[in-house]
């Protein structure tokens, strides 16, 4: 819910109707839109517009330690704009570690000319930038940075492949040349001498040495937890919480529903009574909380005919067969919410299950290979990477090989920014920086936004993330139980059976639909015509892929693959192919 866009340009280009293309583009996350422009600078934001004779502020977002700190420095302010106006005129950029919260925000100075864009320290909220010599813009989705008339919409070649191997696009670069998406806890300068982005806050940096006491760190846990859900919600807004009945969103729901005198509302999705589902645990958990329950069914037929419109609000592409029913949650939940929280982050947080398979594989490795631990990382995705050799074009495969660095080279960028020996602790690392921030995070933020509600992710806070790097490895994942502390810390506040239940995770039936409700549809949208005309693809493996006709060793996820490869065909065609 909410977004910001701007242009800052030094030669008084004539864009003005830049405002009205902004909102065009992005009105589907605002109620209300503001906007200011003057000869070098436009902007538009849904808050309250905050501006001086030398400085305008463009803000979307959340600061949950706002009383904090306008009582900590005495500050007048009387909104989130404003706070962030007056520390700046005290600390000029040497405040932005101190805010916490889920932020995009930039500072126009016009007696500098000069230009400063800021993103949170996790990612919650997303903000891309495009530039030039003497122009920068910038905006929460692509989508506004295409309003500009002049942009030429390309494929970045090496953002595909990495698509088609993480299921997301990881890093800077985003699957449009030229558009890029600044990581979070860092910050951008754009004035006459260039473009110059700095790191603001380190995830490693300033962290304690390991405690290693279990009932300390259950109780600095358990303090971490409540106060972050406390910072994030207001007792007297209706909340609701999407409930899987897995052990990070049902301890959110608990710690939320123990600060509150009124029912929360949660909600839970289940795919039909053929498919598995996890409704036991989560209406246990609801009944345990005694919150307002709501169970939705997720079909085809449900959402076939907004699935345009679904990966239209993504922006890059996410192959996640999941982004479905949380678009489809968010609609149900904004009826009667204004904010929605999660339990995003235990995974990645505390030592998820699929780090195991990782770990197994290391330990009883004998190869030698020189990117050995970064091919297992890609590896565990388990998407695309094995079938890449047969289905991309060879002129795609021939493309990448000379042009673009290697996925193992990506991987070993992040592997060499954590200094640990735990192999753990890389993976926690490189999934926080990675499928956290463009994966995870970005996904429910936009599904939500999509349908004017607000996702907030209380576990994936600073200072939980900061924490969690203080508990030892072997109490993350302590033989075969994952998560082993944060269940220790939160037990007596949840079922017994849904605190140590085997995790299962929340598994779209894809594989059952590709071969009954969707693949007419698969059909259709991966036609010979279609994929032909890009040229990116083999259509014979395609094919095989709809007819469920491979080889044994590819025949693992096809319905994921195949969820995969439509998402990028209805993207291509919305975002390339088309002009909205």
């Amino acid at each position: 819910m909410g977004a910001i866009a701007g242009l800052y340009n030094f030669d008084n280009i004539n864009q003005k109707d830049i405002v009205e293309r902004f909102k065009k583009n992005l009105s589907h996350r605002m109620e209300k839109i503001n906007s200011y422009q003057n000869e070098n600078f436009s902007f538009i934001q849904e808050q309250e517009i905050f501006k001086t004779d030398s400085l305008t502020i463009n803000f979307d977002g959340n600061i949950y330690n706002y009383d904090f700190l306008k009582k900590k420095f005495d500050l007048k302010s009387n909104n989130n704009s404003e706070l962030i106006y007056e520390l700046y005129k005290l600390f000029d950029k040497n405040f932005f570690n101190q805010l916490e919260g889920s932020f995009i925000f930039s500072i126009y100075d016009n007696l500098k000319n000069n230009l400063i864009l800021v993103r949170d320290q996790l990612g919650e909220k997303a903000v891309y930038y495009n530039y030039t010599k003497n122009q920068f813009v910038y905006s929460s989705e692509i989508k506004g940075i295409l309003a500009l008339r002049d942009f030429k919409r390309e494929l970045n070649l090496s953002s595909m492949e990495k698509y088609f191997i993480f299921s997301y696009v990881p890093g800077e670069e985003t699957m449009l040349k030229n558009i890029f998406e600044l990581l979070p806890a860092y910050y951008i300068e754009f004035n006459q001498k260039g473009v110059f982005k700095h790191q603001y806050w380190d995830l490693l940096e300033d962290i304690d040495n390991k405690i290693s006491d279990q009932e300390e760190l259950k109780e600095k846990l358990n303090y971490l937890l409540n106060d972050s859900v406390k910072k994030r919600t207001d007792v007297n807004e209706s909340i609701g919480l999407f409930l899987s009945g897995g052990i990070d969103s049902s301890l959110v729901a608990s710690i939320a529903q123990n600060q509150r005198k009124d029912k929360i509302n949660t909600y839970s999705i289940h795919f039909g009574k053929e498919y598995p589902n996890e409704l036991y645990y989560s209406s246990m958990v609801a009944d345990h909380i005694k919150s307002n329950h709501q169970i939705v069914e997720v079909k085809p037929k449900n959402f076939l005919n907004e699935m345009f419109e679904i990966i239209k609000y993504l922006d890059d592409p996410i192959g996640d067969p999941i982004t479905v029913p949380n678009f489809l949650l968010a609609q149900i939940a904004s009826k009667d919410n204004k904010i929605v929280l999660n339990g995003e982050g235990g995974d990645p947080l505390f030592g998820g299950p699929k780090n195991i398979s990782m770990l197994l594989s290391n330990a009883y490795s004998h190869s030698y290979d020189d990117y050995e631990i970064e091919n297992y990382y890609l590896k565990s995705y388990k998407k695309c990477l094995d079938i890449i050799p047969s289905f991309f074009s060879e002129k795609l495969l021939s493309e990448l090989k000379n042009n673009f660095q290697s996925p193992q080279l990506f991987i070993r960028d992040y592997l060499d920014q954590i200094e640990s020996k735990s192999l753990l602790e890389k993976l926690m690392f490189i999934n926080i920086k990675l499928k956290g921030t463009h994966h995870i995070l970005v996904k429910v933020d936009k599904m939500t936004s999509a349908n004017n509600i607000n996702a907030i992710a209380p576990i994936f806070s600073p200072d939980i993330s900061k924490f969690s790097f203080q508990i030892p490895p072997e109490l993350k994942l302590n033989g075969k139980v994952e998560k082993y502390i944060l269940k220790e810390a939160v037990r007596d506040i949840l079922p017994h059976e849904v605190v140590y239940r085997e995790k299962k995770g929340m598994m779209v039936p894809v594989k059952y639909w590709f071969q009954k409700d969707l693949k007419n549809y698969a059909k259709k949208i991966l036609s010979k015509k279609n994929i032909n005309e890009k040229g990116y693809f083999n259509y014979d493996f395609v094919k095989n892929l709809i007819n469920y006709n491979l080889e044994d060793k590819h025949r693992s996820h096809i319905g994921l693959k195949l969820w995969m490869i439509i998402t990028f065909e209805i993207w291509h065609k919305i975002f390339i192919e088309d002009d909205f």
